[in-house]
């Protein structure tokens, strides 16, 4: 097979579970559209409803397998009906790498990215893994156990030694900066805009009554009157303003968001991580508890150390929460924020990096253990 008929084969990129796994592969796949003419990503997910929702919000068609959570997570109630799921996911990626011929398989991890790693390895069809996690996951110590190449987010990627990984960074989506009153009558009508800093909260997919609870206390002290806290929340009758608290929607495009954001308040998702990195927000980190591996803690602690902000945690006092936000907003004095608009240098660097990456394994034309794969060769 010539080099140029290589190029122009499609990549296929597979994501699912949440939108942490999912932006990144949006992202990337996106900056192929833009700068690979010719080359093509495809994108594989699972059947969650988050999943529809993220994809037909972006306008992004997608190939699904009948899946809708990981046979690996032994907790789940319905573990022998995902464990079934599982051998069909397997047959279907086997009969897609088969047909569509893709140059390699880019996986973004999620549940999904389990059957198609061994439908990959299986198939001897060229595969990678991007782990955007601090702490690897389940399915990229698999990986990294089958010899599969692990690109990382970050320059750490617990319990994996250096070695086995290559740190790249993560893709991350393209923003419009808004100026402050646009952004503000996005989120908010009829309420007229408050100047001083404007304190981004964000309490990840899940929310945290707990966390929002503490940030409304500090918000009445008599230091903070004068800032506003913006709540990004789950409820009904919203957007809703109490004194300088205000409370708004998710929504999947955080534009508005982040153009109004001094600094924030944010879970330990790697994705939103990366993307207060790219727009250059300080953040006081506070990482779910009870995420698997404690790996919001790792990535916390990963953003802390690039000098991103602060990690506070849930059984710490509330004075340590004032004194970290007093420290991120000192953060934004001592230097010059640079708003992001669309995409980012550094994000256009990222996904150069990981497409070199992964053409350097077409190219190469090898697969885990040394064997050389064939067009369309039947699994062993």
């Amino acid at each position: 097979m010539t080099q140029h008929v290589k190029e122009r084969m499609p990549f296929l990129l597979v994501s699912g579970g949440t939108g942490g796994h999912l932006w990144p592969a949006i992202a990337f796949g996106e900056w192929m559209e833009r700068k690979c003419k010719g080359h093509q990503p495809v994108f594989l997910s699972g059947q969650r409803q988050l999943e529809r929702e993220i994809f037909q919000a972006c306008g992004v068609p997608y190939l699904s397998l009948n899946m809708v959570g990981s046979p690996l997570d032994f907790s789940a109630t319905n573990l022998l009906q995902r464990w079934y799921a599982l051998g069909g996911a397997i047959k279907t990626s086997i009969k897609l790498l088969k047909e569509r011929h893709f140059g390699a398989v880019l996986l973004f991890g999620g549940y999904v990215s389990f059957p198609m790693l061994l439908a990959s390895l299986l198939c001897r069809v060229p595969v990678a893994i991007h782990e955007q996690n601090a702490y690897a996951g389940k399915v990229t110590r698999l990986a990294a156990f089958f010899r599969v190449p692990v690109l990382s987010g970050w320059s750490s990627c617990s319990p994996l030694s250096r070695d086995f990984f290559t740190h790249v960074g993560i893709p991350v989506r393209r923003f419009r900066h808004l100026q402050n009153s646009e952004a503000w009558n996005t989120l908010v009508r009829g309420v007229v805009f408050r100047e001083g800093p404007t304190i981004l909260i964000f309490g990840g997919s899940l929310g945290s009554r707990k966390l929002e609870q503490v940030v409304r206390d500090i918000a009445q002290l008599p230091l903070f009157r004068e800032w506003t806290f913006l709540f990004v929340t789950k409820g009904e009758n919203l957007p809703r303003v109490a004194e300088n608290c205000v409370f708004v929607s998710q929504r999947w495009d955080p534009s508005p968001f982040y153009s109004l954001a001094t600094v924030a308040v944010v879970r330990g998702g790697a994705s939103t991580l990366a993307e207060m990195k790219d727009q250059h927000i300080p953040c006081v980190v506070v990482p779910w508890e009870h995420a698997s591996d404690a790996h919001q803690l790792w990535n916390a602690r990963a953003f802390v150390d690039a000098g991103g902000g602060v990690l506070w945690r849930e059984n710490e006092s509330m004075a340590a929460l004032v004194a970290a936000l007093l420290h991120v907003v000192k953060m934004v004095h001592d230097r010059t924020r640079s708003f992001n608009d669309t995409t980012s240098s550094e994000s256009e660097t990222i996904c150069e990096h990981l497409y070199e990456k992964v053409i350097a394994l077409t190219m190469k034309g090898d697969v885990p253990n040394g064997r050389t794969r064939t067009h369309a060769q039947e699994p062993s």
